[in-house]
Formats: C-alpha cells, sequence, structure tokens
C-alpha cells in the first residue's frame, strides 16, 4: 500500500520538466506528449544546450527531456554540465536515431533513460516511473476482508467498504493483512470498479 500512496503522491505533485531540443516543432510536439502523461508536469523549453545550462542556473527542475543531436553544445556535454549544476537531475535522453549505442552512451554518462523519437504518453509515463524509482504502472489488487470495492477517478483512488468494517485501520498499516495491493495503478483511467470476487 505505502508503494501505491509514494507513486500516487508523486504523480499528482507537480513535477519540474525541461525540454531541451534545437527544433521548435519537436519542442512543441514532446511538450504535448508529455502533458498527456499521468505525471502533473509543469514544462519549460530550452532551444540549445547553452540555453538550458543558464536556465538550470536559476532554476531547478526534476526532469529534462534532452536531445541527443543538436549543434553546437551537444546533447552529452549538456548532460555533463546539467548534472553538475544539478546533480538530483533526472536526464531522459531523446533521439531520432534508434541507435543502441547511443542509448548506452548516454546512460553511461548519468541519463537515467534513453527515448526515440517519436514517443507517446505510456512512453513517458514508464520513463518518469524508472527515473523516480516507482514500480511498474499498473493496478491489480488482492484482498481478504473486508469486503470493499475500488475505483479510480482521474487523479482519485476510492475504497469503498461494503459491509460494515472500516478498512481505514487495514489502509493505515495497522492490519495490513486485511488490505494487499500487489502493483501500481495507470491513470488517468475510465471511472471503473473492481470487486474482490470469492
Amino acid at each position: 500500500m505505502q508503494a501505491i500512496l509514494k507513486t500516487y503522491c508523486r504523480i499528482a505533485s507537480p513535477t519540474k520538466v525541461l525540454i531541451v531540443d534545437d527544433s521548435s516543432t519537436v519542442r512543441r510536439v514532446v511538450q504535448k506528449v508529455i502533458q498527456k502523461s499521468i505525471f502533473n508536469c509543469e514544462i519549460a523549453e530550452a532551444a540549445t544546450g547553452k540555453d538550458a545550462i543558464n536556465i538550470c542556473r536559476k532554476e531547478r527542475f526534476e526532469v529534462a527531456f534532452l536531445d541527443y543531436n543538436m549543434p553546437g553544445f551537444g546533447g552529452l556535454e549538456t548532460m555533463k554540465t546539467l548534472l553538475l549544476i544539478q546533480p538530483d537531475l533526472r536526464v531522459v535522453m531523446i533521439s531520432a536515431e534508434d541507435n543502441v549505442a547511443l542509448g548506452n552512451q548516454a546512460r553511461n554518462n548519468g541519463a537515467c533513460t534513453f527515448l526515440h523519437k517519436p514517443f507517446y504518453p505510456p512512453d513517458v509515463d514508464r520513463v518518469l516511473h524508472i527515473a523516480f524509482g516507482l514500480r511498474s504502472p499498473q493496478l491489480a489488487i488482492k484482498a481478504g476482508q473486508p469486503d470493499f470495492d475500488v475505483s479510480i477517478e482521474g487523479r482519485t483512488i476510492r475504497l469503498t467498504c461494503t459491509n460494515s468494517q472500516d478498512i481505514s485501520s487495514s489502509i493505515c498499516g495497522l492490519e495490513p493483512r486485511l488490505f494487499f495491493a500487489t502493483a501500481l495503478f495507470a491513470l488517468p483511467l475510465p471511472v471503473r470498479s473492481l470487486r474482490k470476487t470469492s
């Protein structure tokens, strides 16, 4: 349960993201893709590596989506400097080149992962889960007693008791045998209920 709450808090909390790409079109596309992620991202942009470095000297970011191939100050050089300025920054290196060697080189120099362009909201969700050390964005619930319904509405998880027992103690960890969550949830989802089966 604690892993679910940790993931929910991370997803719901604002995540400051910097997009660095020399193409304004690519920056706009990447921004739209990130905005469709389940994470609550506040996005800034930089057109060059030097612009990104200047921005990071003034403002803290949690994640940077950084283009590998940029004229002038390239992706690797930019990443190394950004990590000196903000050691906790999680860098997702992005490139139109689908090249395993580039991905390995990026990771070996400090990137948490490598994404091949184009990528989509589920790819962003996956890499942000990796970057923040969160479990896989899946939901599977197993429950003993009490009997309850789980519904996911946007970014809200609702647990509704279907009998007279109060489940708040199990959620708080006082009676862990009553409630077991084996994975994490994917958001946003249409409202749906999952009911324990006997």
